[in-house]
């Protein structure tokens, strides 16, 4: 019985060390709670954060960097398409001002 035991300590070892379990946990729980804005992922050369702000509610994005999605459209059924709509009209108004959309 002491065998089995040891036996499954060790294949528990070699998976948890093999990298199985990357990227289960987020870095911190702060991180997980308050994810960063939409707004933050947009860049652009000579921009400060201000500029950003008030391109981004210039192009109808609420305050606090996230994005409220449209409404309903009648008749619809698509349950994303509002937000699809939304985020396609944030990436026109923020590209049109010479922002750039870049993961981090």
């Amino acid at each position: 019985m002491r065998w089995m035991t040891q036996i499954h300590a060790i294949l528990g070892m070699s998976v948890f060390l093999s990298g199985c379990g990357i990227g289960l946990f987020p870095k911190t729980s702060y991180e997980t709670l308050h994810p960063e804005p939409y707004r933050n992922f947009w860049t652009k050369i000579g921009m400060t954060e201000e500029g950003r702000r008030a391109d981004w509610v210039a192009c109808q994005g609420r305050a606090d960097g996230n994005a409220t999605p449209e409404d309903r459209l009648t008749g619809e059924t698509d349950d994303f398409a509002a937000m699809r709509r939304t985020h396609r009209r944030l990436v026109n108004c923020m590209g049109s001002k010479g922002y750039v959309y870049s993961v981090k």
